[in-house]
């Protein structure tokens, strides 16, 4: 069962982030890339709190905590520049730009992670069955 739930859960994040590169690339819908920004990155911490929650046999388990404190500096680097806004200092920008650019190497980094983790799950079947 758990198997099944990281290929469906690698299978969602692949799918969302083509979508939204083909989206990107060739059509002028900004408006519709941001949807898939977004979702791909809310599944994208949804799955890493539940594999937080339920930790059992994570190959990767430090790779995700490091993976897991990027994404704390994120958010508190965009809470500091929400503070500085409101001092009407105009840093926000800078942050949602840097944000715009960092994150397809967020989420690429992520996905390689769960990847790796299923990979793993296979070998360890394999291993059982001789």
């Amino acid at each position: 069962m758990r198997k099944k739930i990281k290929i469906a859960d690698l299978g969602i994040q692949v799918l969302l982030f083509l979508a939204g590169l083909v989206v990107f690339l060739f059509t002028n819908e900004e408006q519709l890339y941001f949807y898939f920004y977004y979702l791909l990155g809310s599944w994208q911490i949804l799955s890493l709190i539940i594999h937080h929650i339920d930790s059992r046999g994570l190959q990767f388990f430090q790779k995700r905590r490091l993976f897991g404190q990027a994404i704390v500096w994120v958010i508190i680097t965009g809470a500091v520049s929400l503070l500085l806004l409101y001092f009407k200092t105009p840093v926000i920008i800078f942050y949602l730009l840097g944000l715009l650019l960092f994150s397809p190497f967020l989420a690429i980094w992520y996905m390689s992670i769960c990847y790796r983790e299923l990979l793993q799950l296979r070998k360890r079947e394999l291993i059982h069955l001789k």
